[in-house]
């Protein structure tokens, strides 16, 4: 698939070969099963009740499953990346903009207020070329809905919203000639702060409401040459850099921490409440090649979940005992289970989204898979216990519950890659390229009994010797089952 070959190639540019082998790996298993774009796998229609389990479909939010990638994309050609969700106002990046739903009052149902197109009249230093696709990561602090960070691709940098009016969302600030895919915002001593993953030129940090607070929009730094952007105060955006030892991909924060990500060369976690002066804590190497990170807090615990690279089964992830980095000095943490996830398409888990359902911790996995089928290939964990994390939806059915949208299965659609998804409340927004969903929490559903039952007999009667046939269609997937019939045969 072409499309998909020009997007990742811009995002490997520049950056380390041994960060980067893992999205290669990745590419290369894809294309061995590219199918291409299919008229019948359009548009995308929900899960059927029968594969119901933990969760059920509540709302397809938008479907771009009928495009055929003729062109450039528009503004009608969204393409879901990431999702982040503060105060019930949802923040999506489609791949060539910024989206903003409102779903406090209805979160089955999320209201878009707006949508920033990006593109050379409303960036101030917009880089146009052949990718299809430029704004990936999106975060927006916890607890504030009125300042959102983009992570961009291209060179096109980092981009910050002053979101506070949903419906005219205004670009504040960009700093150009980055790129990377991932960033995490948080607040420290009242003001929101961003740190991105810019690729080789490790993480960068940005004071958000600085940028929020500035005296005009579309205020254009290039770090470190030139720093240009503060606000009345005499604040600037730009913060400065961390010095971790190599470019970074993946990032996740928690509390006063953040965990940075650096394929072979491991784990990094550095203590950034005193954002002019991080702090490595910790520095640690997992198995293998590693991906995405979801670093989080449990009372005085911290834990730390971490993908591991592997195109074929297993598909591991680690999940650490950090709670060390608390402490002084550097720290190693432990390790305390390791996630099997297991499934036959040739592509690598990528992605770990960190979110909580009614203060229940959960773990979404995700990746960068368009044709693959199967009956799973992304995995919804609660590690209310990091030490036995539950996986929330296993396919159950044959079929599974998220293989009914694969592109590679009969039921599927096109272009569907399910790469992040949070919580908010009882649903769960899923960004999955082609497709923006909500799938409701139903939790453990009891089981329900339900049989039918059948003879080989010609004319459909029971007759006393033959062979009886009972079939299951009972939902809430039993693990167990118990007749009684009376001496007659009859059931009770």
């Amino acid at each position: 698939m072409v499309e998909k070959r020009e997007r990742l190639s811009c995002r490997v540019s520049g950056l380390r070969r041994s960060l980067w082998l893992l999205g290669v790996a990745a590419i290369l298993a894809e294309s061995l099963s590219a199918q291409g774009f299919d008229p019948g796998k359009t548009p995308v229609t929900q899960v059927p009740a029968e594969r119901w389990g933990a969760l059920q479909p509540a709302t397809i939010v938008g479907d771009s499953s009928w495009w055929n990638f003729g062109s450039t994309p528009s503004s009608s050609h969204p393409f879901w990346h990431d999702v982040d969700i503060e105060n019930g106002y949802v923040f999506a990046t489609s791949g060539r903009g910024l989206m903003v739903y409102d779903a406090v009052l209805d979160p089955a149902h999320p209201t878009r207020r707006s949508y920033f197109f990006a593109n050379t009249s409303t960036v101030p230093s917009w880089h146009q070329n052949d990718t299809k696709f430029y704004l990936f990561g999106v975060d927006a602090p916890a607890g504030n809905d009125g300042v959102v960070a983009v992570a961009c691709i291209s060179n096109n940098g980092l981009l910050v919203f002053d979101t506070r009016n949903k419906q005219f969302p205004r670009l504040m600030y960009q700093d150009d000639s980055k790129e990377g895919t991932q960033v995490w915002a948080t607040t420290y001593n009242n003001t929101a702060y961003a740190f991105f993953a810019a690729t080789d030129q490790r993480v960068l940090i940005y004071n958000l409401t600085a940028a929020q607070n500035l005296a005009a929009t579309g205020c254009l730094d290039n770090s470190p040459t030139s720093i240009l952007c503060k606000d009345p105060q005499n604040n600037r955006v730009y913060v400065g850099k961390i010095s971790t030892q190599s470019g970074a991909a993946y990032l996740h924060g928690a509390g006063d921490h953040l965990a940075i990500s650096q394929g072979f060369l491991g784990i990094e976690i550095w203590r950034v409440n005193d954002p002019a002066n991080p702090l490595r804590v910790a520095k640690f190497t997992p198995p293998g090649i590693s991906a995405g990170v979801a670093l989080w807090q449990d009372g005085p615990k911290h834990y730390l979940a971490v993908v591991q690279v592997a195109n074929v089964s297993p598909h591991n992830v680690n999940i650490y005992d950090v709670s060390c980095i608390t402490g002084t000095g550097t720290c190693t943490p432990t390790l305390v289970k390791t996630f099997v996830a297991t499934y036959d398409a040739p592509s690598t888990i990528l992605f770990v989204t960190f979110s909580r359902r009614s203060g229940t911790p959960y773990l979404y996995l995700g990746n960068e898979d368009q044709f693959s089928g199967g009956p799973q290939r992304e995995f919804l964990l609660d590690v209310t216990d990091p030490t036995a994390p539950v996986d929330v939806t296993p396919h159950v059915h044959t079929g599974g519950y998220w293989g009914w949208y694969y592109a590679g299965n009969s039921t599927g659609f096109n272009w569907v890659m399910p790469r992040t998804a949070k919580f908010h409340g009882n649903h769960l927004y899923r960004a999955a390229f082609s497709l923006f969903d909500i799938h409701e929490f139903r939790g453990n559903v009891p089981p329900a009994a339900s049989f039918s039952v059948g003879t080989q007999s010609p004319d459909g009667r029971f007759y006393s010797g033959d062979p009886i046939t009972f079939t299951d269609h009972s939902t809430g997937f039993p693990t167990s089952w118990t007749w009684t019939f009376l001496p007659d045969g009859t059931p009770p």
